[in-house]
């Protein structure tokens, strides 16, 4: 009984070190996107040019948040410098504002 018990504590101490390990290569990984089935997309670092046109096109987004137009362009924007998820999130609050709105 002694012996099982040794076993169970080192496998789970094993599986630990290993989950953690898998946790710390994520955090290192800044500039890959993984989807949902575990693909990894790399995106290159944006260019002032792409930061500015963000930045525009979420100021736009602020000033009027109700314009569908100002909305697809936030999430295209965001879309463009690799921030897929946040992106996504901008597109489903689009869909909830305007649900027959096909551009969504």
């Amino acid at each position: 009984m002694k012996n099982v018990l040794t076993i169970f504590f080192l496998l789970f101490f094993i599986v630990a070190c290993q989950n953690k390990k898998q946790n710390s290569e994520k955090v290192e990984e800044k500039n890959v996107f993984h989807s949902p089935l575990g693909k990894q997309l790399p995106y290159p670092t944006p260019s002032e040019k792409m930061l500015a046109q963000f930045d525009a096109a979420k100021q736009a987004y602020e000033n009027e948040t109700d314009n569908p137009e100002k909305i697809i362009w936030h999430g295209r924007r965001t879309a463009y410098l690799g921030k897929y998820t946040e992106a996504i999130n901008i597109y489903s609050e689009g869909i909830d504002k305007f649900p027959d709105n096909p551009k969504f």
